[in-house]
């Protein structure tokens, strides 16, 4: 229910105290509007108005009680602790979309690290023609690849039990490779230069494809595999059951610091995933070779990761990007480390 006219006031009150008039104001509309039409395949986690504003004032982060959140033209599905999506991710994603144009008669091969609820390699896959990109998603937390399957079903994107893009080759499929793919697939690898380039070397057969495909054996639509899997683990290629290289790496890696974590907002620290929130930007950037490699950054980081991307490239194989550039977001921050080889 969306709440008689007679308990709206003091709801809005109650939530006023905790959250400020105008907030309470918004946030109130859009939990009436979510009761009275919900979204199809999202319903709000809460049934009555009142038990939402219950967990917004206990500081229960909104989209949680919602049950989605706007990424471009897609409505996410969130639920805790899977982390939900930012605005500034948005922003680079939708950019990076338009700087890139995938066919499919050469489609791309993209790996997406921690993946949490899918929404950056869905709304590539939403964007990019048909067949022109088979995306993986890969997620230490089970509920997060869960959720990024439910999402692709959600967002109408095939879901694929292979994680490589393929090609057909006398009836038997091949990993697709575009030239200068990247090789390595973890962007948050730690330790030795020798662990980097075996990560590279290390090859999986492939399960069965199901996407839909022409009478030539062309992926005729978008497909999105969610992988649970730990980037730390020194047998994280064999056991995703990769195939590089990718023409394409995102990530939005944990890259809050220890001593800003502690004073995030109990709403953040109570609710989302630590894992998906603290993390060390001086750990070292795996080195691509190729390809396009897209990482957003915490405030102030941009130009340390930048630095290492380019002296891990340098270290593993010698190979230089054709640029590095720095994207800033629309609140003035530089957000995202975008590479091409």
């Amino acid at each position: 229910m969306s709440g008689s006219p007679r308990i709206v006031p003091s709801l809005l009150s109650k939530l006023s105290r905790a959250i400020g008039p105008e907030s309470a104001a918004t946030e109130l509309r859009w939990m009436r509007q979510t009761l009275a039409n919900q979204p199809r395949g999202t319903p709000p986690s809460g049934s009555t108005l009142e038990e939402m504003v219950a967990r917004r004032v206990q500081g229960e982060p909104l989209q949680y009680i919602l049950g989605s959140q706007p990424f471009g033209s897609l409505s996410i599905a969130v639920r805790p602790p899977v982390l939900i999506p930012r605005p500034e991710t948005e922003d680079w994603t939708i950019r990076l979309s338009e700087t890139m144009s995938p066919t499919s008669d050469q489609p791309l091969n993209m790996l997406d690290l921690c993946t949490g609820t899918g929404c950056i390699p869905l709304l590539l896959c939403h964007l990019w023609p048909p067949g022109s990109v088979h995306a993986t998603g890969i997620d230490i937390s089970a509920a997060a690849v869960q959720l990024a399957n439910e999402n692709a079903h959600l967002c109408g994107i095939t879901t694929s039990s292979n994680a490589t893009a393929t090609t057909t080759n006398g009836g038997h499929r091949a990993p697709h490779k575009l030239q200068n793919s990247l090789q390595t697939p973890s962007a948050l690898a730690t330790g030795s230069t020798n662990r980097a380039t075996a990560l590279a070397e290390m090859a999986a057969k492939p399960d069965s494809d199901d996407s839909p495909r022409t009478a030539n054996g062309t992926n005729t639509s978008n497909t999105f595999t969610a992988v649970l899997a730990d980037l730390m683990c020194r047998d994280f290629t064999k056991h995703a059951r990769l195939l590089p290289p990718y023409d394409l790496i995102t990530a939005n890696p944990p890259y809050i610091p220890k001593a800003e974590y502690d004073g995030l907002s109990p709403s953040v620290r109570d609710y989302e995933d630590v894992r998906a929130l603290l993390g060390d930007p001086a750990h070292a950037w795996a080195p691509p070779r190729g390809g396009t490699l897209a990482l957003e950054v915490g405030d102030g980081q941009a130009a340390a990761v930048a630095a290492i991307v380019e002296r891990k490239a340098r270290v593993c194989g010698d190979v230089r990007f054709r640029m590095i550039n720095v994207w800033t977001d629309p609140w003035g921050k530089e957000r995202a480390v975008v590479a091409r080889g």
